[in-house]
């Protein structure tokens, strides 16, 4: 494992540019096209020869893993109540509708799209969409009208597949009201609701059709190179990103050792997100014992983590606070908890030290879309590592750390993190972006803002594009986030810019108030003057919320919190 190591600072006055320069800026690293491809030829035939591309495709993965584990259960909760299967059991259903649809005309390479929510139907339609040699599209379920035109259009998708509805949601109805590209030839609906032209079928009746297991003529699962994984970008930042994966990338990620034990693991991620897709190809892949819920309810997931004694879970921090109080309320026994994963900015020490005075470890790791497991911190670390960086480079996985030139700049200082490893993307659906994405050798960057240390780990810091430019100094919203967390009447806050006609920018913080407690912007100002907070990085604006905006996966949706700052701070 290498880990390339340095920095530069964000803090320095003559290093704040405009947008327009950071562009530019990034241009002069742009590689060509034909330096893209012949820097994965050479790593992808590195990878080959460290063993982390088998030559298997995921269906064939799957299979195997089915064979060695066949007893492996999954458990699901729903609207519908519990239902509980072994992964031979779902493989079999997976199979006798990847049959189905080949008979209906599917074949390799088309793209297929599913917006469900984490419902048994989910891991069967994944897998069978695995063993047709398809390649999946999740959406994330909430998602309406708009961002389904964006995205089926964008991914030229040929296949839909949606429940006929889920908790007062109508699937059938919300996608009437969206424009289908022509590519949409047939949606597929779980339940008996909604028909659309040119084809609707329904995924009893594929189930229910006559099938001997044996006919597989039809079915090609293709080649380990072959892509197999779309992901579109929350849209937090404007126009979504198709991220592709092929098969390799996406076995390599269950090369890394993210799962501390053999489970039970519970989620409630939704499956149009990327970290529940790992969750759910871990429990076949692994032979590791999955729980899941259809939403998040703290209560319910204090009850089932009890039920089933789980031993491992995860997700943001919302979900640790939330699951830790319902536990409290209704008496639940946690105990059998001894893993807690957490990722993004918002993670800190606080949120480490309340899980561990839960009697359960927990430790940070980062991942992207684009690297779903960049770093990943081990259970047994230390405290300081776990509360306080991100993790070490997970198996395979390299990291750079370099300045706006692409340069590699000391340790300790942040910069622009840069990745590569084998469970790194393929491209882009929109092939133009990867010529400013990449540096020579194959090397991603990220948009990530970070540092490693002496020991190798990363702590991510923030995002490029958080950052808040204040009469031409930078700001890091992260650094007054964490300070900020520390005022005990403050639970959830978000610092984002909103405009100034002198500035150009001024830092606000948004925040979500503890339980009968209240908050002036002259004791924030307080609060981070005494500890010493530089007058500049003061958020100038203060608005409590009852709730923040989030994506599906729970991250802060600061790109909301912005618009709403712009709108009230426009000119009449």
């Amino acid at each position: 494992m290498t880990a390339l190591r340095t920095v530069r600072c964000l803090a320095d006055a003559k290093s704040a540019k405009t947008v327009e320069q950071a562009h530019q800026e990034r241009m002069k690293m742009a590689v060509d096209r034909a330096q893209i491809d012949a820097d994965r030829a050479v790593l992808r035939k590195r990878w080959i020869d460290e063993g982390f591309f088998t030559g298997e495709t995921l269906s064939q993965a799957i299979d195997a893993a089915v064979v060695r584990k066949p007893n492996t259960r999954d458990h699901f909760y729903s609207e519908h109540g519990y239902q509980t299967a072994t992964i031979a059991e779902i493989n079999a259903q997976a199979w006798k509708l990847a049959r189905a649809l080949a008979r209906a005309g599917i074949r390799k390479g088309d793209v297929i799209a599913v917006q469900m929510p984490m419902v048994p139907e989910v891991v069967p339609v994944q897998l069978a969409i695995a063993h047709l040699g398809a390649v999946a599209l999740p959406i994330v379920h909430t998602y309406g009208p708009a961002d389904l035109t964006t995205i089926l259009t964008a991914g030229r998708v040929r296949m839909l597949i949606i429940p006929d509805a889920w908790r007062g949601i109508d699937f059938a109805e919300r996608l009437a009201a969206a424009t289908l590209p022509q590519s949409l030839d047939t949606v597929l609906v779980i339940g008996n609701g909604g028909a659309f032209t040119p084809r609707t079928l329904r995924y009893g009746d594929l189930l229910a059709s006559d099938d001997d297991g044996k006919d597989d003529s039809l079915i090609s699962t293709g080649d380990p190179q072959d892509d197999s994984l779309i992901l579109f970008s929350s849209g937090t930042t404007g126009v979504p990103k198709g991220i592709r994966h092929s098969n390799e990338s996406i076995l390599a990620e269950y090369t890394v050792p993210f799962l501390a034990n053999d489970g039970p693991y519970f989620t409630m991620m939704p499956p149009g997100h990327i970290a529940a897709l790992v969750v759910i190809f871990h429990s076949i892949l692994k032979g590791v014992e999955m729980v899941t819920a259809d939403r998040w309810d703290a209560a319910l997931a204090a009850e089932v983590c009890e039920r089933h004694r789980v031993t491992q879970t995860g997700g943001v921090p919302l979900m640790l606070i939330g699951l830790l109080e319902a536990a409290r309320q209704d008496s639940r026994d946690l105990s059998s908890i001894v893993s807690y994963r957490m990722s993004g900015t918002a993670v800190t020490p606080h949120h480490i030290r309340m899980a561990s005075d839960a009697g359960f470890l927990a430790g940070r790791f980062y991942g992207l879309s684009e690297h779903p497991t960049v770093s990943v911190v081990n259970d047994n670390g230390s405290f300081a590592q776990r509360s306080t960086t991100d993790g070490v480079p997970s198996e395979g996985t390299e990291i750079r750390i370099v300045d706006d030139n692409g340069n590699d700049v000391p340790i300790g200082t942040d910069g622009e993190i840069a990745t590569r490893g084998p469970e790194l993307f393929i491209g882009y659906t929109d092939p133009s972006l990867e010529l400013t994405s990449f540096l020579p050798g194959g090397w991603f960057l990220t948009g990530d803002i970070g540092h490693l240390d002496e020991d190798g780990a990363i702590t991510i810091t923030d995002r490029k594009k958080d950052i808040i430019i204040r009469g031409g100094e930078n700001i890091s919203p992260k650094e007054i986030e964490d300070l900020l967390l520390d005022h005990s009447a403050i639970r959830e806050v978000a610092v984002v810019a909103y405009p100034d006609e002198r500035l150009g920018e001024r830092a606000c913080a948004v925040i979500v108030l503890e339980a009968g407690q209240t908050l002036t912007l002259a004791e924030v100002i307080a609060h981070l003057s005494a500890k010493d907070t530089a007058k500049l990085k003061w958020p100038e604006r203060l608005e409590c919320v009852e709730a923040m905006p989030l994506t599906a996966n729970g991250k802060v949706r600061k790109d909301v919190l912005r618009a709403r700052l712009r709108a009230e701070t426009a000119p009449a």
